[in-house]
């Protein structure tokens, strides 16, 4: 009797139990209502974000002095700010160590030692009030993220540092495509091997085994890539966009060359306070001796194999030039 009591019994409550079930199944679901409209309030912010963003960069675009014509310099002789996009053998090095070593006249930040979130922090207090009469010198080298992906800050910090009545001077330089190469393979894969790791032998046939497609693209829309180290990625050359040049040209106040270093250095002393531009011979730290791969030894089927090969870069080397020819500018000089 007792055990046929107790079978009615859980019979009855699993009949309950099963009448309830609906209800407390939609009861456990009543976080997702306030979820899901959180989920389209963020979408809705990022997506007004992006357009505030868009706005401030036509903005500005629409402000500034096209290339085509003359367009000045900003002055930064009582201080300022300067971002450098530190392409790697291009001759950077020594304007790094320029800024590295004139401490008296420039404060020095780079990126291959201070993570974005600092530079951020760096950016935020040099644009919203000048502290002193020295230059803020923003090295951008090493670690991405480059320029393709820096380009919505560049146009807040330039926003930022006009509204504050602060100069900022965003500049780059380039090298003749193959130069290029055969420094960065003399240096990644000869000269510093050991740490690169790079196994390439000092010959032709070793330089073109480690070559990428369009190298110097590569490291302004993605910040590596340059060679095929072992640990480097693959980027999707795709995602650079076709429009390079175009981009630079509207977020650069100058684009320099290796071969004409002496445009550049005239820039900088055009801009920069006395004695700013005073250089230091660069050490070589490996202290030894090294077999190079030179020039004279490229062959003319070499030679058209590499042109090839850096087709996107020789245009866009080539296209700059036409457009930051130093006649084109002039300079901003309150003395």
């Amino acid at each position: 009797m007792f055990s046929r009591c107790t079978r009615e019994r859980r019979r009855l409550l699993f009949s309950q139990e099963r009448r309830r079930s609906p209800m407390r199944k939609a009861s456990m679901y009543w976080y997702l209502a306030p979820l899901l409209a959180l989920y389209l309030l963020r979408t809705v912010w990022q997506q007004l974000s992006l357009d505030h963003h868009v706005l401030s960069h036509s903005v500005l675009s629409s402000s500034s002095t096209s290339r085509t014509s003359e367009h000045q310099f900003p002055s930064l002789r009582q201080g300022g700010i300067v971002v450098f996009f530190h392409n790697p053998k291009a001759g950077g090095t020594s304007l790094r160590d320029m800024a590295k070593k004139n401490s008296q006249i420039f404060d020095h930040v780079t990126s291959e030692f201070t993570d974005m979130e600092g530079v951020e922090q760096y950016m935020l207090q040099w644009t919203s009030q000048k502290a002193d009469k020295k230059v803020k010198f923003l090295e951008i080298h090493g670690h991405p993220p480059g320029f393709l992906h820096l380009r919505t800050r560049l146009t807040a910090w330039r926003i930022q540092a006009e509204k504050n009545n602060i100069p900022i001077f965003i500049f780059t330089i380039m090298r003749e495509p193959i130069s290029w190469l055969l420094s960065c393979f003399n240096f990644f894969c000869l000269q510093i091997a050991k740490y690169t790791k790079c196994k390439a032998p000092a010959t032709i046939e070793g330089m073109l085994s480690e070559a990428r497609s369009d190298p110097q693209s590569r490291w302004y829309c993605f910040m590596h890539t340059i060679m095929a180290l072992p640990d480097q990625g693959d980027d999707n050359m795709d995602d650079c966009p076709l429009d390079l040049q175009e981009q630079l040209v509207q977020y650069m106040d100058w684009v320099g060359f290796t071969e004409q270093y002496e445009d550049t250095m005239t820039v900088l002393k055009g801009i920069l306070p006395p004695g700013a531009t005073k250089t230091f011979a660069v050490k070589n730290k490996t202290n030894k001796q090294f077999r190079k791969i030179d020039s004279s030894t490229l062959n003319e089927t070499v030679t058209k194999r590499l042109q090839e090969l850096m087709s996107r870069d020789y245009k866009l080397y080539h296209g700059l030039r036409q457009t930051f020819q130093l006649e084109k500018f002039k300079f901003d000089i309150d003395d």
